[in-house]
C-alpha cells in the first residue's frame, strides 16, 4: 500500500489538493486527510499532479518507418517510454511496414507491454492487401483475440 499526500488530483475534474491511497496498483481512496493505522509507503505529492492516465490510439509498439528502406526503421517502443509519458493504455498497429514487420509480431508486443503494466490492444492488419492476420480472417481476429479490438482501414 502507498500513501500520497497533498497532491492536486485531478479525476478528470479538478478535485483540489487531496490525499490518494493505493492498495495492489489501484485508487483505494481519495480524501482530504488519509490516516492509515499501521505504517505504510507515504509520498509527499507537493506541488504535483495525478490525473487519469492517457491513452494513445495510434502507437508502432513494434518500431514504425521503413518507406525509405531499412536505414529508416524505428526501434520498438519501450515500457518506461510509454509510462514515463502518463500514458496507461495503447493501441499498436503496423502502418505502412506489413513486410518487414508482422502481426504475430504486433500481438507479441502487445503481450509484452501488458505484463508490464501497459494496457494494450492492437489493430489486425496493415496497409498490405489481402491484409495479414493472425487467424487468417480479419473478422475471426476481432472476434476471438481479447488484444484486438477494431480493425485498421486499409
Amino acid at each position: 500500500m502507498k500513501l500520497i499526500k497533498n497532491i492536486q488530483v485531478y479525476a478528470p475534474e479538478d478535485l483540489g489538493v487531496k490525499d490518494v491511497l493505493i492498495s495492489d496498483s489501484k485508487i483505494e481512496k481519495i480524501d482530504d486527510h488519509i490516516t492509515y493505522p499501521y505504517s505504510i509507503e507515504t509520498i509527499d505529492g507537493t506541488g504535483c499532479v495525478l490525473t487519469p492516465g492517457l491513452i494513445d490510439r495510434h502507437v508502432h509498439i513494434t518500431g514504425g518507418g521503413g518507406e525509405a528502406g531499412f536505414i529508416s526503421r524505428a526501434r520498438p517502443i519501450e515500457v518506461n517510454e510509454i509510462l514515463d509519458a502518463g500514458i496507461t493504455t495503447v493501441i499498436g498497429l503496423l502502418g505502412t511496414d506489413g513486410y518487414t514487420r508482422n502481426t504475430k509480431e504486433l500481438f507479441a508486443k502487445a503481450k509484452e507491454l501488458t505484463q508490464k503494466g501497459v494496457h494494450t490492444y492492437i489493430l489486425t492488419g496493415s496497409y498490405t492487401y489481402p491484409t495479414y492476420t493472425l487467424t487468417d480472417s480479419v473478422e475471426d481476429d476481432i472476434v476471438f483475440i481479447d488484444s484486438i479490438q477494431v480493425l485498421s482501414l486499409l
